[in-house]
């Protein structure tokens, strides 16, 4: 659990207790900072105020931070393991970027320029394409992983977007729109089919299996 004042919060399932928080490099008073754990369940990196800071699960001690010349906000892993995608926090209206980083040596690799910052993200059950969501931009980026190039933007609404789901077949990407609908994208072929329309203002979407 990370936490808007640069701690993260191990929290143990078998006995409902959270642990001694682990205090992190450099933060940004009253933003929360991204967590994702690497495959292999070894290791969590916390992306937070300049850095990305990895964390031993078995001793809970942070490792050298990877330094960046700017403020980041969410991080994804790739399915092997090797690479991180690091948003930077930037303004709302954008351009964004999105820094891979070569998570065996630290090195931040050559940014994905983005057409606004990055509210969501997402990697494919396959670990083949990843999807990031522009909330003011209106649009989702498809990204081929393996060459970490720009496949196609994606337009979807025009309300500032809610969140970002995929099916567990990975076959469709999900956008929840401000404007009470939910946008299919097809990931074979990264269009947008027609927004299916809901009622309220909801503010997530997950999926879950029968």
């Amino acid at each position: 659990m990370n936490s808007w004042n640069g701690r993260v919060v191990p929290v143990s399932t078998a006995t409902s207790t959270a642990g001694k928080p682990i205090v992190l490099p450099s933060y940004l008073v009253g933003v929360a900072s991204g967590l994702a754990m690497a495959p292999d369940g070894r290791t969590v990196y916390a992306s937070s105020g300049d850095t990305l800071t990895p964390i031993s699960t078995a001793t809970d001690k942070a490792g050298r931070p990877v330094i960046f010349a700017e403020l980041v906000g969410g991080i994804v892993i790739s399915k092997d393991g090797r690479t991180g995608y690091v948003s930077n926090l930037g303004s709302f209206t954008g351009p964004g970027k999105l820094f891979p980083v070569n998570l065996a040596t630290g090195k931040i690799l050559a940014p994905i320029n983005l057409p606004g910052v990055a509210g969501w993200m997402l990697l494919t059950p396959d670990g083949k394409k990843l999807y990031v969501l522009q909330q003011l931009a209106h649009t989702v980026t498809a990204i081929r992983a393996a060459t970490r190039t720009v496949v196609a933007e994606i337009k979807v609404g025009t309300s500032m977007a809610q969140g970002l789901a995929v099916t567990p077949d990975g076959r469709t990407v999900y956008v929840l729109n401000g404007a009470a609908s939910l946008t299919p994208i097809r990931t074979a072929t990264n269009r947008a089919g027609a927004p299916i329309p809901l009622t309220g203002l909801p503010t997530g979407v997950a999926f879950f299996r029968r």
